[in-house]
């Protein structure tokens, strides 16, 4: 039956590759992930939330770490997927980036520009239509250009095809570095970034096993935030910069234990409503 754990109890879930999750990592690879009584089998989703939410709807993925914005919209949609804690209480903080020679100088500029998103549904996706509605723009006139992921961006900012694309600000410092991208601004969204969410007949059967192991991975993240070699190993995993490092571990807090995301998910429900994206 799609989306229950087989008898081996495999908890199958789906992240972005991004040094957010970098708990998860650490905690499957020292087998602390294991103590949940179940085997966890992880898979990088690096088109980001839409793809996942589609596959947790599905039941492909047991779980996944959501943007909050992704995860209203889903349980808006009426998917059999439901939240069942915080992962991160920081917000994620969006670069507003344009090609290298666009004339595109302030946010306020791109009003009718063509943004880069990663699907319908992503983060890019709702994050364009909250800075919209933040801006007092129409949101049923913005226009669309699907790139899949970061690398689609980019070469859609060559062709030409988009002229503006948000996405998380560290994880696209490579790529502003490298001349690909020049960032005007940054947009931060007004919720907690990231929630885990369940396949909902997944979280009735195996409760337990996947609310130890939610528990193991905010146990990782509290070690990594003091470990003293955190800065090298996240620099050196993801390809950032130390000090970039430094940066966003100054503004990057994990949930230090399961918690409800119900206050998180009302607020960006009701931007999403604002925005016309749900009933």
């Amino acid at each position: 039956m799609p989306g229950l754990m087989s008898r081996q109890q495999t908890i199958r879930v789906g992240g972005v590759p991004e040094h957010f999750n970098l708990p998860w990592h650490l905690a499957i690879e020292s087998a602390d992930a294991g103590r949940c009584g179940a085997g966890v089998d992880w898979t990088d989703y690096a088109a980001g939330t839409g793809a996942m939410l589609a596959d947790l709807g599905s039941g492909r993925l047991d779980l996944a770490v959501l943007l909050t914005e992704g995860a209203a919209l889903g349980i808006a949609r009426a998917l059999p997927v439901v939240a069942v804690s915080l992962y991160t209480t920081s917000p994620l903080i969006w670069g507003v980036h344009v090609p290298p020679d666009s004339r595109y100088a302030r946010i306020a500029d791109l009003r009718g520009a063509r943004f880069a998103i990663s699907r319908e549904g992503s983060g890019s996706h709702l994050m364009s239509l909250a800075m919209a509605n933040r801006h007092g723009w129409p949101v049923a006139g913005l226009d669309y250009e699907i790139v899949d992921d970061l690398a689609g961006a980019i070469e859609a900012f060559r062709q030409g095809r988009a002229e503006v694309f948000l996405w998380e600000h560290f994880t696209t410092e490579p790529a502003v570095a490298a001349g690909h991208f020049r960032r005007i601004d940054d947009f931060v969204a007004p919720w907690p970034a990231w929630v885990v969410c369940a396949h909902e007949p997944a979280w009735q059967r195996h409760r337990q096993p996947i609310e130890s192991l939610i528990a193991i991975v905010a146990a990782s993240a509290a070690g990594l935030a003091t470990a003293p070699d955190r800065v090298t190993t996240i620099a050196r995993r993801y390809g950032l910069e130390p000090a970039a490092v430094e940066q966003w571990l100054g503004k990057t807090q994990w949930a230090s234990e399961p918690s409800s995301p119900a206050l998180a998910l009302a607020a960006a429900r009701r931007m999403l409503h604002q925005a016309g994206a749900i009933q």
